[in-house]
C-alpha cells in the first residue's frame, strides 16, 4: 500500500508529471500536430490527470508495467499513435522515480531532475520532404551547431 502524499509532495509530484510529459517527444509531436483533433489540448490535460490519479488515488501498490499500459493505451486511443521507440517505458520509469522521490520527501532531488531545460526532440525532428524539390541539400546529421 502506498502512503498518502503530503500537500507539498503532491504539488511536487504534479510538477514532476508535467515535466515528464513536456519532455516526451512523442506526446509533444501529438499535441503540436493536433493528432487528437480539436480536443488535443483537453486530451493532454486528461492524460496528466490520469497519471496523477494513478499515483494519488490508488491504495494498492502500483507497478511500472501498469503505467506503461496506461500511457500506451492513452496514446493509441486519444492520438491514434502507436509508440514503438521505447519511450513509453522511459517515461513510465521517470514518472515512478518522481513519485518515489516525492513519497520519500526528496523534493530537491525532483527539482534537480528538471533543473536543466530539456532539449526537445520535437525541435530537432524534421518533416520528410513531399517532393524532390523539397529535398534538403544539407547532409542529415550534419550541423554547424557545436552543441549537437
Amino acid at each position: 500500500m502506498w502512503a498518502p502524499l503530503s500537500k507539498e509532495a503532491a504539488d511536487i509530484l504534479g510538477k514532476g508529471v508535467f515535466e515528464c510529459m513536456s519532455r516526451w517527444t512523442a506526446l509533444q509531436l501529438a499535441v503540436q500536430n493536433s493528432w487528437g483533433g480539436q480536443s488535443t489540448d483537453q486530451k493532454c490535460h486528461q492524460l496528466y490527470n490520469e497519471i496523477l490519479s494513478f499515483f494519488t488515488r490508488s491504495k494498492e501498490q502500483r507497478y511500472i508495467d501498469e503505467m506503461e499500459d496506461l500511457l500506451d493505451q492513452f496514446m493509441l486511443e486519444s492520438f491514434n499513435c502507436e509508440i514503438e521507440d521505447g519511450s513509453i517505458f522511459e517515461v513510465a520509469e521517470q514518472l515512478f522515480i518522481v513519485h518515489e522521490e516525492c513519497v520519500n520527501g526528496n523534493f530537491d532531488k525532483v527539482r534537480q531532475m528538471f533543473a536543466k531545460p530539456a532539449g526537445s526532440g520535437v525541435q530537432k525532428s524534421q518533416e520528410l520532404p513531399q517532393s524532390e524539390e523539397e529535398v534538403p541539400t544539407e547532409t542529415p546529421g550534419a550541423s554547424s551547431d557545436p552543441q549537437l
